[in-house]
């Protein structure tokens, strides 16, 4: 009899030692944040550079950056601060740049894709701004910031640094 006990004891030991062995549960995101809307351009490789050095200097990063770049260009072309910012399925069309076609070889490409994920108000003052100047958002954003990084006196070529 005193070896069931013993087994007995045992097999609580080794599941008490089990259960402490485990490690904590870790939190975990639930799905993506539904109020954020992607932005996709294209930018030369060398302003690539220029928001990698922004980067380094300020400590910001892209989505950051091209908020900032974004919302202080739209304020320069008259677009309001507080604009209604209209519902995710009510979102106006926004017309895209044209592509400027190149026939070279697609090594020759000197583009890079520029992704980040814009709020509801930064979203809605850059489709009005593409609206008052005329341009794509491609377009306006290049030159957002191309002027932003221009006023962070970061150089046309970063590796002068």
């Amino acid at each position: 009899m005193p070896e069931a006990q013993f087994s007995e004891h045992a097999q609580q030991a080794r599941a008490a030692a089990a259960e402490k062995a485990k490690p904590p549960a870790t939190r975990r995101r639930i799905g993506k944040p539904k109020t954020m809307y992607p932005l996709n351009v294209r930018i030369p490789r060398d302003m690539d550079e220029r928001i990698t050095a922004a980067h380094e200097r300020t400590g910001m990063g892209p989505q950051t950056i091209a908020h900032e770049a974004i919302n202080d260009y739209a304020t320069a072309v008259g677009v309001p601060e507080d604009l209604p910012v209209p519902a995710k399925d009510d979102r106006p069309f926004r017309e895209r740049t044209p592509k400027k076609r190149t026939y070279g070889s697609a090594e020759y490409n000197d583009e890079r894709q520029f992704s980040v994920r814009l709020n509801p108000l930064t979203d809605t003052r850059l489709t009005a701004a593409c609206d008052i100047t005329g341009n794509g958002p491609q377009d306006f954003v290049q030159t957002a910031l191309n002027i932003w990084l221009h006023r962070k006196k970061i150089p046309y070529s970063a590796r002068q640094d």
